[in-house]
């Protein structure tokens, strides 16, 4: 499993564990086997990890040479950002993220140590600085939910690939 560090590197054009202080990450793709899978630990109430661990988990499924549009991408980054911050602002303790292809989507989940599923809010005041995390993964996600588990809760999100036909502009 990686940890995300505490604070913000440098990117560099080397693999994904420049990233981390080890390179504890838990991934797997054996040669294109399924399933893909990847976990990475993110920092309890450390917003600058958000955006690390949104990168790691970007560049791992980037590695993965799924057929995959630039908007479904551009999705799994705003989903995944959205749920991690939720877990690093709202929870006390540290989360963990993990991606995997289930055959037909990208599956994301993020485990944390608060109890109290997340509620979607309804209207925001247009000025707000938070509250519409939920509302975006609910428009954007193919589906999403979330449980308590015997530690917390596990919030996650599932994004599809193009419907075949409509693979012009996939990023691979």
């Amino acid at each position: 499993m990686t940890t995300v560090p505490s604070e913000p590197r440098r990117r560099t054009a080397r693999a994904p564990e420049a990233d981390t202080p080890d390179s504890s990450r838990s991934c797997t793709n054996g040669n294109h086997a399924q399933p893909f899978f990847c976990t990475l630990s993110v920092p309890a109430k450390d917003p600058a990890a958000v955006s690390v661990a949104r990168r790691l988990l970007l560049s791992t499924v980037r590695t993965w040479e799924l057929v995959l549009t630039d908007e479904t991408l551009h999705d799994l980054e705003l989903l995944t950002g959205e749920a991690i911050a939720n877990a690093v602002l709202h929870t006390t303790g540290p989360c963990s993220v993990s991606v995997r292809w289930t055959g037909t989507r990208l599956r994301v989940e993020v485990t944390d140590t608060a109890a109290p599923v997340p509620v979607q809010r309804g209207l925001v005041e247009p000025h707000a600085e938070c509250g519409r995390g939920l509302t975006l993964i609910a428009a954007l996600a193919a589906t999403w939910g979330s449980a308590g588990t015997a530690t917390g809760k596990v919030t996650w999100f599932e994004v599809g690939p193009a419907v075949p036909g409509d693979l012009d502009g996939a990023a691979r």
